[in-house]
């Protein structure tokens, strides 16, 4: 499995078979490889140590062993491998004791986060061991982590990304010698999921995520905890940077020193949005189910009260008792169906989950055809009981048509109600193709008694048909089942369409970014190349972008920029830029006077809220006679990441200029230029964070990351190669990344 697929792997499962109680937590002195603190869980699994202590020393003690309950070597457990400052990003294991949170030999995820850039921290691993309470999850969780690419092959900082992401858990590190318990350190995680910076959480109390529905009465109670130096687990719904409300699980513990002094809290925090909220969807469920049940028990009760009646006023509360169960029944199964569909915007998941639902509680075997925009049949999904969906799957493809009546499915797609066959009668094959005869053949292999079709309605408009069929168990249907199934069918009709349309307008939304963006233009004496990359996980767009043109007075102008958001109004705003550039660069006025025009303007007009720019102007200059000169470059940068200059014969380097802040910040100082000379062969790349940031928040090595790539490319090779090299690696991309590459050709060769 390759590195990515091993974090993603790893990120999908922990959240499901992490327990919700606090973890045993080290921190590790990286200079001497001891465990210098410890919180209560961990001493409990390592009793008689006293701290600080050897790392191999409290392995022995808490005697871990793997999953297998074989000893781990002294030189590869993983307390040692994160003494040596080595990133661990989850190794399953076990311990000899048991302790609050763990029973013995419960299987426990072990993660390793240096604890770099963490005030008075910096030199120290923190070590978190997890339960895992997913018997089933835990072979597959030690598979994640251990089937990554060699260590020795992938850089520190990688790794580093390795055991924070596979996590997906977030980390938090504060001061309890400090007034308030401020927080020292924030794992990357946590601004994933939260929205905040490490400059914008550290040196603050986690209140900052509190909100005017956060419970109080949670919060009093983690208080006292707090005052009394105990571990604490609660779930909260806390609120991200953007004001959107999340719920999180949170899981703090005290970690103490050799003598015993409380000296910091070490939060674990997860969201656990889709999971309350599908509890909530499981309430509901119950509470229909426990209604139903009260009506069942007084339908019991009033059978008992009259037991002494007629025979036919017992038959009466025999019928009222069987009804009031399927009632139960029915209720519960549309609320789960709801649940289900509900969850996720993939139409292919979402219809799989309620193939796997109705069968075999409510049919043996069910076909859901899909229409196109023209109400078209295209193509099906199908689900069998007794696990034939390869013979299900060819039959729903040549049989479009249906079973039971001519062309019931094109009547559905015309606005026909749903239909019912009670008691299917195999068709007369006299009349029928050859096709048609074994595609009945095929129906009566698979075993028909009684079917029910109904359409897939939302807005009204009919998207598909669902086909419900009893075959093996030879039950039949009825005019409820009917009921229950139209009600299916306009649920999963309402979810498919929800769907569709956010498929449209995401789409719609990147055809309109894509068509504001120029086209590369010719341009005499350049090789140009640039690339647009949208952020393929965000289901809005972006306001990066590029630009290259020709001006009146020979120059070329050159562009990058970013507009803050990811919207519709980012994409609408960055189009509005762009042509204020234009506007203010066809004067032929420097770099520096062209970017303070445009922030007048951005804060004239409010066109943004914030954009960061970079305007330069590459000039031919005239040689004379006996002496040649290069093209000049001079650019301005507001806000934005350096461009990058790769000479033809040297590395390459960063054009750094004094930086002003960016445009739509009020600010009093003129902007400067920079000014540098573009011999043949030269290339000079303009880019966007997109392409650097990564989630460590180390935003230097980042650029120096992408100096190192760059300096890989021979420049005989041309821009677009550069370009290519540059974005071949980014498959999956946290925010939208622009490039743009010029290159003064190299001279021809006069032999």
């Amino acid at each position: 499995m390759s590195t990515g697929l091993a974090s993603a792997a790893a990120a999908a499962l922990l959240p499901r078979v992490t327990a919700e109680s606090p973890a045993a937590v080290l921190l590790v002195d990286l200079a001497t490889r001891r465990v210098v603190q410890a919180n209560a869980l961990a001493i409990q699994l390592a009793p008689g140590i006293e701290l600080p202590a050897s790392v191999d020393a409290w392995s022995d003690a808490a005697e871990l062993r793997d999953l297998y309950g074989d000893e781990l070597s002294e030189t590869n457990h993983p307390l040692s491998i994160a003494a040596q400052g080595i990133p661990v990003s989850g190794q399953a294991v076990t311990a000899q004791r048991a302790s609050d949170a763990t029973e013995r030999r419960e299987p426990l995820f072990a993660v390793g986060v240096p604890l770099s850039g963490a005030a008075d921290l910096d030199g120290f691993t923190l070590v978190v061991l997890l339960p895992l309470r997913d018997r089933d999850a835990v072979d597959a969780a030690s598979h994640a982590g251990a089937d990554g690419a060699d260590a020795d092959a992938v850089s520190a900082a990688q790794l580093r990304d390795r055991a924070v992401l596979a996590t997906g858990i977030a980390f938090t590190l504060a001061d309890a010698r400090q007034d308030d318990l401020p927080l020292v350190w924030v794992n990357p995680a946590f601004t994933v999921a939260t929205g905040y910076t490490p400059e914008e959480a550290v040196g603050r109390n986690c209140r900052f995520l509190q909100g005017p529905e956060t419970d109080e009465a949670a919060v009093a109670a983690m208080s006292e905890a707090i005052e009394r130096g105990e571990e604490i687990s609660a779930t909260l719904l806390n609120y991200r940077k953007d004001g959107t409300a999340f719920w999180n699980q949170l899981a703090m513990s005290p970690v103490q020193d050799g003598k015993g002094n409380l000296t910091h809290y070490v939060a674990v925090q997860t969201d656990v949005t889709e999971r309350v909220e599908a509890d909530r969807v499981r309430e509901a469920a119950l509470a229909s189910e426990r209604a139903a049940r009260a009506d069942a028990d007084r339908a019991r009760e009033e059978a008992d009260r009259a037991r002494s009646q007629a025979e036919q006023s017992a038959r009466a509360a025999e019928v009222a008792l069987q009804e009031a169960h399927v009632s139960r029944r029915r209720l519960a199964l549309v609320a789960e169906a709801t649940g289900l569909l509900a969850a996720t915007l993939d139409v292919d998941e979402s219809l799989h989950r309620l193939t796997r639902l109705v069968v075999p509680l409510l049919a043996d075997w069910v076909i859901i055809h899909l229409a196109d925009e023209a109400g078209q049949l295209t193509r099906a999904l199908v689900r069998h009981r007794d696990g034939r969906e390869d013979v299900l799957a060819r039959y729903a493809s040549n049989t479009p048509t249906g079973l039971g009546t001519e062309e019931p499915l094109r009547a559905l797609l015309d606005g026909a109600p749903a239909q019912l066959v009670a008691e299917y009668t195999p068709p007369d094959t006299s009349s029928m193709s050859p096709d048609e005869r074994e595609a009945d053949a095929v129906a009566e292999q698979l075993g028909v008694t009684s079917l029910l079709s109904v359409p897939l309605v939302a807005r009204r408009r009919v998207l598909g048909t669902m086909t419900f069929v009893h075959g093996s168990s030879g039950r039949r249907f009825d005019e409820d089942d009917l009921d229950l199934a139209a009600d299916l069918g306009r649920r999963a009709g309402l979810a498919l369409d929800n769907a569709r349309l956010y498929t449209r307008e995401h789409q719609t939304a990147l055809t309109l970014q894509k068509g504001l963006l120029p086209r590369l233009p010719h341009i005499d004496g350049l090789l140009l190349a640039a690339e647009y990359l949208p952020a393929a996980q965000d289901s809005q767009v972006g306001g990066d972008w590029w630009d290259v043109f020709a001006l009146p007075d020979g120059a070329t102008g050159l562009a990058i920029g970013d507009v803050m958001g990811h919207d519709l109004a980012a994409a609408a705003a960055m189009g509005q830029l762009r042509s204020v550039l234009r506007t203010c660069a066809w004067a032929g006025d420097s770099a520096s006077t062209v970017l303070d025009r445009m922030d007048q303007l951005v804060q004239g007009f409010d066109m943004a809220q914030l954009a960061t720019c970079i305007y330069a102007r590459l000039l031919p200059v005239d040689s004379p006679p006996g002496r040649r000169q290069h093209p000049r470059l001079r650019w301005a940068n507001a806000g934005h990441l350096p461009p990058v200059l790769l000479p033809a014969d040297g590395p390459p380097r960063l054009l750094d200029v004094k930086t002003s802040v960016p445009l739509g910040v009020p600010s009093t100082e003129s902007r400067t230029h920079g000014d540098v000379s573009m011999a043949p062969g030269t290339t000079v790349l303009l880019y966007t964070d997109g392409l650097v940031e990564t989630r460590t928040g180390d935003i230097d090595s980042d650029v120096a990351a992408l100096l190192r790539r760059v300096g890989r490319h021979d420049p005989a090779d041309g821009p677009q190669v550069l370009i290519d090299a540059l974005t071949a690696d980014l498959t999956v991309l946290n925010d939208d990344v622009a490039l743009l590459a010029v290159q003064v050709p190299l001279e021809d060769d006069p032999s």
